[in-house]
Order: C-alpha cells, then sequence, then structure tokens
C-alpha cells in the first residue's frame, strides 16, 4: 500500500509543517497526472511499523502527517494506518479524489482524521473525460456533501488544466457548497504522460497571467476561492 514518505513539506496542509505518505495506486487515470509512477496499483514498499518508526523518530520537528496517493482510499487497510497515526502527535490530513465516500466517512466518524482536500476535477458532466474512466462524479460529490456536513476543515481543489474552460469553472462553483474553500492549482505540463495524450497535454491553459480575470469572475459565484 505505502509507496513511500517525503521527510517533510511547507507545503501539503495548510500551517504545518507535515511528513507525506504515498499510497500505491489509483483509479483515475487523469491526463496531466505528476505522480504517474503511482497509478499502478502494487504491494507498496513500507510497512504501517516503518511509518510509524520514521514518524516517531520526527516528534518535536514535524506537526502534521498528510497520507497522500495516488489514491489512498482505494486500500481497506488505510483504516488502520490512521488508527495508527493516531498514536503520534500529529495532526493528520486525507488527500482524496472522492470515489471511495465510505471510506472518507470511516475515517471522519472515527474521528482518526483532521483535515481533508478533496480533488474537484471537472464539472459532474466532463469527469470521464479528465479521469480516464467511467463517470465518477456521484461519488465525488457525495463525499463531498459528507464533509460539507461534518465537524472536519476541508478544501476542493481544482487543477486549471488543459480542456478546462471558464464556462466549466463556472459550472463547478454553481455545483460546489458556496462556504467551502475552493482551490485553483496551475497547471505544469508533467515530465511522463501517455503518447496519445501529448496534444491535450501541451494544449492551452490558463497561465498565471489569467489570475486576475479568474478572481474578478469567479468570487462573485464563491466568495471563498483561492490561486495559488
Amino acid at each position: 500500500m505505502i509507496a513511500g514518505i517525503v521527510p517533510n513539506s511547507f507545503i501539503d496542509y495548510p500551517s504545518h509543517l507535515s511528513a507525506v505518505i504515498c499510497t500505491q495506486g489509483c483509479n483515475f487515470n487523469c491526463f496531466y497526472c505528476h505522480n504517474r509512477e503511482l497509478i499502478t496499483r502494487t504491494l507498496g514498499l513500507l510497512s504501517i511499523e516503518d511509518v510509524i518508526e520514521f514518524l516517531g523518530k520526527r516528534e518535536g520537528f514535524l506537526d502534521g502527517v498528510v497520507v497522500s496517493g495516488g489514491e489512498p482510499t482505494m486500500h481497506k487497510e488505510l483504516v488502520n494506518l490512521f488508527i495508527a497515526l493516531r498514536k503520534v502527535p500529529f495532526d493528520i490530513k486525507l488527500d482524496t479524489n472522492g470515489s471511495n465516500p465510505t471510506m472518507v466517512e470511516e475515517l471522519v466518524e472515527k474521528k482518526l482524521v483532521d483535515y481533508v482536500a478533496l480533488d474537484i476535477k471537472s464539472t459532474k458532466s466532463r469527469y470521464s473525460q479528465i479521469t480516464a474512466c467511467a463517470n465518477r462524479a456521484g461519488e465525488v460529490f457525495r463525499t463531498l456533501t459528507m464533509l460539507s456536513e461534518s465537524h472536519i476543515p476541508y478544501e476542493l481543489r481544482t487543477t486549471l488544466a488543459p480542456t478546462i474552460e471558464m464556462e466549466d469553472l463556472i459550472q463547478i462553483a454553481h455545483e460546489i457548497p458556496i462556504d467551502s474553500l475552493w482551490k485553483l492549482q496551475w497547471y505544469n505540463i508533467p515530465e511522463y504522460y501517455l503518447p496519445q495524450d501529448r496534444e491535450r497535454i501541451h494544449d492551452s491553459h490558463f497561465t498565471i497571467e489569467k489570475e486576475e480575470m479568474l478572481l474578478r469572475v469567479l468570487k462573485k459565484i464563491h466568495p471563498k476561492i483561492v490561486i495559488g
């Protein structure tokens, strides 16, 4: 399940210096994925015990741990990882594509997670175009509904990738809860991608020069939006 650990990060958990646990395997295959080596599901390289031993040596230095991927909620043993993480004195964040609302709800109900970042890949109707799988928007938005009704702080993330147009962003703004924190992420061309995606990988996309315009238009619909 566990492919590796990033020892420390200032950018993966708001207001935290965190370690990042990377899980192996993803049920999406987004054409712009920057972690393509994690898409194929394997047994992983590290055990839960290895992770806890590593984090134990980081007490007093770190204040957070992020479980990311790949897609962590693919793994039935993820709950056991979070139970083990609760034994170390760090806040715990989950990065998820939202395709397994039952798993996310279990983590929330058992108070095993402190913060969730949920990817909103596109509008509900275009999910299969971005993720190269059957449309999973139903599960993603069930996860979002559950989070919006829970006590858990969360954020939504959308990458400004090629094929994402202003009308898509406007539609997403109408589809998500108005009080949710929505982060737009600048697109960077990935080092590795599938040959059939070459054209759209290099297609036109939003750049930082469009930041003022994006905020001006979208904040009228969704006030809690940031770009970075």
